[in-house]
């Protein structure tokens, strides 16, 4: 029995000639980022991961937490332009991902807090140094903000991780 592809069953034309695209259709493949497929799974992706999102926020453990849909649509935005920017390498592009993060992270926990960014910046940064060097000498904490700074930091890395390896690799499964 003879095989047939999708381009032999649903070519237009007579047999041997070639029909050449359209100026529309070449300026469509040429600038689309994504495919039918990809923009398939990518919904797929965004009703899975924002599904996970609404649970945590519903949890409500910490009262100051922002909310994390910013934070996981930044990290899913970077994970799919940069897994379709072929001639970059990884980890020139996982930098990149990481600088949009870690800012993602500051201006989103940040939010809550007073002063300039620069001020709640360091905020930040010396409530989380408290609580480690709490855990490093067996001390107490009684601060949220390193919870909440590591739950925002983890959606976003997920989120992008997510990203990364469904549209760059292929692979749901990471």
């Amino acid at each position: 029995m003879p095989q047939a592809s999708w381009e032999e069953l649903f070519k237009q034309g007579s047999g041997d000639e070639e029909a050449k695209p359209g100026f529309w259709n070449r300026l469509r493949y040429r600038f689309s980022l994504v495919s039918w497929e990809e923009l398939v799974t990518l919904v797929i992706v965004l009703i899975g991961f924002y599904t996970v999102i609404r649970s945590i926020d519903n949890a409500d453990w910490v009262r100051e937490m922002p909310s994390l849909y910013e934070i996981g649509f930044a990290g899913l935005g970077p994970g799919l332009l940069l897994s379709h920017v072929r001639h970059l390498p990884g980890i020139v592009a996982h930098l990149f991902a990481l600088a949009v993060g870690v800012t993602g992270v500051f201006i989103a926990v940040g939010a809550q807090l007073e002063g300039s960014y620069p001020d709640r910046a360091w905020e930040i940064i010396d409530r989380v140094r408290v609580w480690a060097n709490a855990l490093m000498t067996g001390g107490i904490s009684n601060d949220n903000m390193a919870f909440i700074v590591l739950v925002v930091a983890a959606t976003y890395l997920s989120a992008y991780i997510a990203a990364w390896s469904i549209f760059r690799w292929h692979n749901a499964w990471v």
